[in-house]
């Protein structure tokens, strides 16, 4: 995948736009290829929303190769409950996924803008972004908040620091900008106050860890200028009469009649509609000068005949426009004014972003060179699944037909498409279960009782088992068993593949498929593997659950059934044979040695993989570690799928990691076996079943 940065405010009136157009300039002049995501808020005015922004990016000839918005409503914006936001971001990433391409090097996100309304939703909403992304961080932070705060802005930034730590976030750097200084802010500005140890990187904490500064712009009058048609837009102001000149910036703001100098261009005045008198007089000293506007507020219709005449003394050389509102209300808005950058003609937004662009220092090259080729990100590996299972439209028999979390995950599933489900189980009962808990039946599930199908199979299971001391009257007591009538229906090709487990044993669930469905020709035992879904990667572990002293030949073979499993997910495995020793160093540990001949075996068999051992955990997972423990190692410290060598070491590691994680386990997937059947463990919740069921579809 692409690798993802991510622009992320942490303050209001900071340039997002201007400073995002910025980015993508200097992507497009490292010759860097592109895509551009950036998150929208559904009906705002004064946004990106109301212009072509493609037209624009090809008028700056920013080579971008596509441009993606990611429409959040304003009601999702108002959220503050945890599943309904992390709803919200999960929705962006499934869209990012579907959209992102493999052909592009970077994908740049502009996160969503903070403001006093939406400040916690927007803060969470980024760094889960974030999170699920695995996306590097620009951090966007306001440079008058840093100014105002001059004795503690090492103190700032080490707190900015600590939190992305904590969230295990990577941060590039951080970039200090501001959009609040326009002609309507009270906000004195003191270019002396600037460079305060802003021009350094500041030391975190004591292994001196640093927030590298990106960039800080410096106060310039042509940054904060404001078209006098993008005021009028956010104020949604209407026209009086035809001569229409609203394409000049605004050097200059007239509060009723304040100021009586007639030697300025570029004005706007703002009369409340009370105050004729004053229009009239202040309007005679503007005659025939350039770029002047008119705003009245307070506008009321049964004064519209004296606007007439306003417009008919002063309407050819002076723009005039009104709103509802009142004087105080205009003046409120425009303190909260903020200008976009997109609104600006094309000339003036390319000489503001080469002046940014001076500003800021970052070299794209060396963050895209920095991403682990090898790591997969656990949120992507989760949405590959349910896409491909989507593709395949497979039958999965569930035999615990009428247990409660079965009948979830099976409505689910059905509902997404994802899979055809056959429940094994008495019907009445299911349905009233059904209806007793709200789940909703539709055609993709189909119910089998076993009590009408299951005389037509004790033939099949006689003929499988008859050289193994089965007889006709056994085989008619064991079809009574849902999981092995799932096996031979599954054998007979009825379905594509069997779920069970949440209410049996593993052994109840492995031995009838072993004995019925059987291994696959060239292997001697079914495995398992688990798929770890970490904080920023996945990993495969195995046999965690079947095979309790594998001898190196079986070992081997776990081996080789995890390497084809990894394939079949679009994992490229490079598989460490652990033990407690890195090397070998002529052991005489008869579990070291077995480690070393599984590997020598594997590398005989199929000298394509990619594997080495045998090998510390450290050294498999650390490229650090690696280096110094075993250099020439094929791995280089970047293993993904580790095999055990005993069931003891295997299932006590991944249920510690599990747990002390909070990984995500998905699994036990069997491996070597001739059609699809996996275990559930008996803990399972419904996401478990949806995912065991998801596996199990792309393995048929």
């Amino acid at each position: 995948m692409s690798c993802p940065i991510l622009l992320f405010p942490l303050d209001d009136y900071v340039g997002i736009d201007t400073v995002s157009l910025t980015i993508l300039k200097k992507i497009s002049q490292q010759q860097i290829s592109c895509d551009f995501f950036y998150c929208l808020k559904k009906k705002k005015l004064n946004d990106i929303s109301c212009v072509n922004i493609k037209d624009i990016f090809n008028s700056l000839h920013l080579n971008i190769s596509h441009i993606y918005p990611m429409i959040i409503s304003e009601s999702d914006a108002s959220l503050i409950n945890h599943i309904q936001l992390m709803h919200v971001v999960d929705q962006f990433v499934e869209q990012y996924f579907l959209k992102s391409s493999k052909n592009v090097q970077l994908n740049f996100i502009k996160g969503l803008s903070i403001n006093k309304k939406n400040f916690l939703f927007s803060l969470h909403f980024n760094t889960f972004l974030a999170k699920r992304l695995n996306a590097k961080v620009i951090i966007l932070y306001n440079s008058d908040r840093l100014i105002q705060l001059k004795n503690y802005q090492k103190n700032i930034l080490n707190i900015i620091k600590s939190n992305f730590i904590i969230d295990n976030i990577d941060v590039i750097g951080i970039i200090f900008n501001t959009s609040r200084k326009n002609i309507f802010s009270l906000t004195k500005y003191n270019k002396k106050i600037l460079k305060y140890n802003l021009l350094q990187n500041i030391s975190i904490n004591e292994k001196d860890s640093k927030l590298t500064i990106l960039g800080y712009m410096n106060y310039e009058n042509f940054l904060s200028q404001i078209l006098i048609s993008e005021l009028f837009f956010y104020l949604q102001a209407k026209r009086i009469g035809t001569y229409v000149n609203i394409n000049f910036y605004i050097n200059k703001v007239v509060l009723l009649n304040h100021y009586s100098h007639n030697d300025m261009h570029n004005i706007l005045l703002i009369f409340d509609n009370i105050s004729i008198k004053d229009i009239l007089l202040t309007l005679s000293n503007y005659k025939k000068k350039k770029n002047v506007a008119l705003l009245i507020t307070n506008y009321t219709q049964d004064l519209h005949e004296i606007y007439e005449k306003i417009v008919l003394q002063f309407g050819n050389y002076i723009s005039i426009f009104y709103v509802s509102c009142s004087f105080i209300q205009v003046l409120k808005k425009l303190r909260l004014f903020k200008s976009s950058i997109y609104f600006k003609n094309i000339k003036d937004i390319d000489n503001i972003l080469n002046f940014i662009n001076t500003k800021i220092k970052i070299n794209f090259l060396n963050v895209q060179k920095s991403i682990k080729k090898n790591i997969i990100n656990p949120y992507f590996f989760q949405f590959q699944i349910k896409q491909n299972a989507k593709k395949n439209h497979k039958s999965i028999i569930l035999p615990e037909g009428s247990n409660l979390f079965i009948l979830k995950a099976a409505s689910i599933c059905s509902n997404l498409k994802i899979a055809k489900i056959i429940l094994l189980g008495n019907s009445e009962k299911i349905l009233n279960k059904m209806k007793v808990h709200k789940i909703i039946m539709n055609k993709y599930i189909q119910i089998v009782d076993p009590k009408y199908i299951k005389e037509k199979y004790i033939s099949l299971l006689y003929s499988l088992r008859k050289n193994k001391g089965m007889t006709k009257l056994l085989a008619q007591k064991e079809i009574n068993n849902n999981i092995i009538l799932s096996m031979l229906m599954l054998k007979s090709d009825y379905s594509d593949g069997v779920v069970a487990g949440i209410e049996h044993k593993t052994s109840e669930i492995i031995r009838p498929a072993f004995q019925i469905i059987k291994c696959k020709q060239e292997f001697s035992l079914i495995s398992s593997c688990f798929f770890m879904l970490l904080n920023n990667n996945v990993l495969m572990y195995a046999d965690c659950a079947i095979n309790i002293n594998p001898s190196y030949q079986q070992l081997a073979e776990i081996a080789i059934q995890s390497y084809e499993t990894a394939i079949k997910f679009q994992i490229k495995p490079k598989i460490a044979m652990l033990s407690y020793i890195t090397g070998i160093n002529n052991s005489e540990d008869i579990n070291v040695l077995k480690v070393i001949n599984a590997t020598k075996l594997v590398k005989n068999i199929r000298p394509e993989i990619l594997i080495d051992g045998p090998i510390q955990y450290d050294a498999a997972i650390s490229r650090e570690v690696s280096q110094i423990k075993c250099p020439s190692s094929p791995l280089k410290g970047e293993a993904n799928v580790f095999i055990f060598p005993d069931l003891n070491t295997a299932n006590i590691v991944y249920k510690a990691v599990q747990r002390s994680s909070k990984a995500i386990c998905i699994g036990p997937i069997l491996q070597g076996i001739q059609k699809p059947v996996n275990d559930l463990s008996r803990g399972a919740s419904v996401e478990d079943i949806l995912y065991t069921i998801m596996l199990t579809v792309l393995q048929s």
